[in-house]
């Protein structure tokens, strides 16, 4: 019998400084298609763009991103129901790309964040949009 032991690390911290977003456009009329274009360095399996209210701070959105969420897409699928048929996840991956937000239909100011979906041990995001 044998075993090998393996070691998980946490997501370079260059990962979040590296990682840009952006908006078609810095201003909306409700129910306007909301288009955004994600680079980040490594492409993760389940990764989603979200949208978020701006009056929520980079530690209410790190700490429960799912719950504050208005409005998600997975980055590398461009939807929400992913590519697994059963778990509905997106297991590709992509290192770029743009997520369409078709009838966003909330009115305010708003922020996009990109998602590094770490399953049970949390989530962790990179900032990089202007308020909308």
């Amino acid at each position: 019998f044998g075993c090998k032991d393996f070691l998980v690390k946490e997501i370079p911290a260059d990962m979040f400084s590296l990682t840009t977003l952006t908006t078609d456009y810095l201003s909306y009329i409700v129910g306007d298609p909301v288009s955004v274009t994600f680079s980040v360095p490594v492409g993760t399996p389940n990764a989603w763009i979200g949208i978020y209210d701006a009056s929520l701070t980079e530690n209410e959105i790190s700490t429960n991103a799912a719950p504050g969420v208005l409005d998600f897409a997975f980055a590398a699928c461009n939807n929400k129901d992913g590519d697994q048929s059963i778990s509905r996840y997106c297991a590709a991956t992509a290192t770029s790309g743009t997520v369409d937000f078709l009838g966003f239909s909330y009115v305010g100011t708003f922020r996009v964040c990109y998602v590094f979906d770490l399953g049970g041990s949390g989530y962790n995001h990179a900032f990089e949009s202007p308020e909308y």
